[in-house]
């Protein structure tokens, strides 16, 4: 069996805890993708708030990672993010070749959206104004109970 045969794309989302410094942010992040190797592409999500308070943490700094690799590699990850102070909480998911695709058509609609607005606000148009909602019936009152 070839070394290739086990090399598979994940992508691994975690959070950082928010009281964790910019610098030690960057610190930690750059370690990481150090660890996944070349051809590593990290998006930073930035600092965003939590459904549910995480050990009593309301928020967190988000960042997702898309690297190749193998098994082991991955354990190698999760042991060490598993005793990083200050990563809340990771997850890794091992990609298949039709998210792959449906993750570049994404990005390159979000390209695209983003450059037509910018295009819009430049050209000096404002924004399309939204349609009104329309306004819900009020409920009828309940007959009073004997």
């Amino acid at each position: 069996m070839r070394k290739d045969e086990n090399i598979r794309k994940y992508e691994c989302l975690y959070i950082i805890a928010s009281n964790v410094e910019e610098a030690a942010r960057t610190e930690l992040t750059a370690k990481f993708q150090k660890m996944a190797g070349a051809g590593t592409s990290v998006e930073k999500w930035g600092l965003k708030k939590f459904a549910t308070p995480i050990d009593y943490r309301k928020e967190g700094f988000y960042v997702l990672m898309n690297f190749s690799g193998d098994t082991a590699l991955v354990a190698k990850m999760s042991a060490l993010m598993n005793i990083t102070e200050g990563v809340v909480r990771y997850m890794f998911v091992c990609k298949d070749e039709k998210q792959i695709a449906q993750d570049i058509a994404k990005k390159a609609a979000r390209r695209e959206a983003r450059a037509a607005r910018e295009a819009q606000m430049e050209s000096g148009e404002s924004r399309p104004e939204k349609p009104e909602r329309p306004k819900r019936e009020p409920k009828p009152e309940m007959p009073p109970t004997e």
